[in-house]
């Protein structure tokens, strides 16, 4: 009946989305490991980067903002915190996407 429909088509709509979730995680190591190579991005870009890969595998971030003395740190931190609230799924996404913008390429 329509229950048993409505409760099949959930598992596919399911088992689609963790499909789609393995196959951006895959990308998403390969974008990563990619860009461990990169040395032609900005500061900025770099930054970006940096940001939305933290918030790929931690989440938002956990740890204090480090003193201003510690200019790299703190930049570190701004970029991280600028990607608060958006889920570590969608991070990854960005994540693909601003790598292959900047030309990164695997």
């Amino acid at each position: 009946g329509a229950i048993d429909y409505s409760y099949k088509e959930l598992l596919t709509e399911a088992s689609n989305k963790k499909t789609l979730n393995i196959i951006m995680s895959s990308e998403f190591e390969a974008a990563a490991a990619a860009c461990k190579n990169f040395t032609s991005a900005s500061n900025e870009d770099a930054l970006a980067i940096y940001g939305l890969y933290k918030q790929a595998t931690v989440g938002d971030v956990n740890i204090s903002r480090p003193s201003a003395l510690d200019v790299k740190g703190a930049a570190k931190f701004d970029a991280w915190s600028a990607q608060k609230g958006v889920s570590q799924e969608e991070a990854k996404e960005k994540y693909v996407a601003k790598a292959k913008a900047i030309g990164v390429t695997w």
